[in-house]
């Protein structure tokens, strides 16, 4: 129920999402709720994060869910001919000066963090990403 419901609810459109890092640990937070609930233990309870992953049998982390899908539509961008609309806002450039302060959060920073996990850079990974079976193997490492 919880693969087959749960799962696909929470991380409907996930291949745009940029999670910063305090919203990747509220993600795993909710998983952990979810988790807790199903076996019936309480975080007073003191059973290890571990121990109810083993129990309930979920391996992957959501926020590792989420990484995987993002990637999986890099991918699937690099792979696009040139003339399509979402290839070409990806290649695209703003000109202009940027406002005072930290520069924003952007999806490509979340495609870094994935790629750095997997030990590759974006360059590797376009080159990667144009044979799928090899990029499938990167995705779900």
């Amino acid at each position: 129920m919880y693969e087959r419901v749960v799962v696909p609810t929470v991380l409907y459109g996930a291949e745009t999402w940029s999670l910063k890092e305090e919203e990747r640990k509220k993600l795993n937070v909710f998983e952990m709720r979810c988790l807790r609930g199903m076996i019936g233990v309480t975080r007073l309870d003191r059973v290890r994060n571990v121990a109810v992953r083993e129990r309930t049998g979920v391996e992957r982390v959501l926020a590792g869910r989420v990484d995987m899908s993002v990637l999986r539509w890099f991918g699937h961008m690099e792979r696009m001919n040139e003339d399509r609309m979402v290839k070409k806002v990806l290649i695209s450039e703003v000109n202009g000066n940027r406002a005072r302060g930290r520069p924003r959060f952007r999806w490509m920073c979340c495609v870094n963090r994935a790629l750095n996990e997997r030990g590759m850079n974006v360059d590797e990974a376009r080159e990667c990403a144009n044979d799928r079976n090899e990029w499938r193997m990167i995705v779900n490492a």
